[in-house]
């Protein structure tokens, strides 16, 4: 839900994940070439310089390709090669044969779509692990697009899944590509491969919105007996956009966030709490002046930061409801 801009500090993430790749991983051009030659081998009728260009160009590319960024994809140089016959990529085709060949009996075939043998010959799997306890270092420990749903990783256990923002039937030379790899949950992974959605996590410009959806609560009652009743999905401004209508449908986050309208009646119910006897007791427990940062911190146990939305579940309705409440001057009032 808040991108992220591509600077030093995540390159060095994105250069430890090639490291590791590279160390774990040092067989991915030698596959690649087999893989190239079998399948012009085994697949007579096939177009030969299609496979062969188009395997050699992710050879020539690799391992850069682990970590080129948005800016740098080169859809073009591939899709050329591909030429009208795109439909090659999800082609089945022979890769292997099942067993020795012997005389006088028919050979049986290994065979699968020529994409997924490249994902296979790049180690996405391998990738995944890798990537996912560089996730937990980044702080990126929620699904990006929902943000109800954890995203966590140990001991090279990864207990989510990883989204292509560019798909791999499509684009497989980004198969493991750190920035085409976005932590989500399953049903977000789904939605999202079934409908339009134009959010990348990760971006180069700099001047770009960084948090253009928000929350709006729609509150009733008198504190203390306000009441949550509808949660809205919007820009940033607080209106419908059409990118928020379209990450609305796509995600159904509207009604999948009417399940969380405790959480905004908590944050209510405790800022109404937090008066002014309640700071005296929290600058008599700290021994200093407690500040707004300390004081919205335990309101809203976390941050009240958009930036880190990515650490947890949730974070970005709290922050959310936290700036309502900020913009209306109730925020910590007296």
């Amino acid at each position: 839900m808040r991108k992220i801009i591509i600077d030093d500090n995540i390159r060095g993430f994105a250069n430890k994940y090639l490291k590791e790749m590279e160390n774990e991983c040092p067989n991915v051009i030698k596959d690649l070439e087999n893989l190239r030659d079998n399948v012009i081998k085994y697949n007579p009728g096939i177009d030969k310089k299609i496979i062969e260009n188009y395997i050699n160009e992710i050879i020539s590319d690799y391992p850069n390709l682990l970590i080129t960024e948005p800016k740098d994809w080169n859809f073009k140089k591939y899709n050329k090669i591909l030429g009208v016959n795109s439909d090659i990529l999800i082609t089945e085709v022979k890769y292997n044969t099942k067993r020795k060949v012997s005389a006088g009996k028919p050979i049986e075939y290994r065979s699968a779509k020529l994409y997924d043998r490249i994902m296979f010959c790049l180690r996405y799997e391998k990738a995944r692990t890798i990537l996912g306890e560089i996730h937990q270092e980044m702080g990126l420990k929620a699904c990006i697009y929902c943000n109800t749903q954890p995203a966590r990783s140990a001991n090279r256990n990864v207990f989510y899944e990883m989204d292509h923002l560019k798909p791999q039937s499509k684009y497989p030379f980004l198969g493991t590509c750190f920035y085409n790899l976005q932590p989500s949950d399953g049903s977000c992974n789904k939605r999202k491969s079934d409908n339009p959605c134009d959010f990348q996590l990760y971006i180069n410009d700099s001047k770009e919105e960084l948090s253009p959806f928000r929350f709006l609560p729609r509150i009733t009652g008198i504190e203390p007996n306000t009441k949550c009743i509808e949660i809205k999905f919007v820009g940033k401004n607080g209106n419908t956009t059409t990118e928020s209508k379209q990450y609305n449908t796509t995600f159904h986050l509207e009604d999948l966030y009417a399940a969380y309208k405790d959480v905004v009646d908590d944050i209510y119910w405790q800022n109404y709490k937090m008066c002014g006897s309640m700071v005296a007791a929290y600058k008599a427990t700290f021994g200093h002046d407690v500040t707004r940062a300390e004081l919205t911190k335990h309101l809203l146990h976390c941050p009240y930061d958009e930036s880190k939305i990515h650490e947890d579940v949730l974070r970005k309705l709290k922050v959310d409801t936290m700036k309502q409440l900020d913009d209306a001057g109730l925020l910590l009032k007296d």
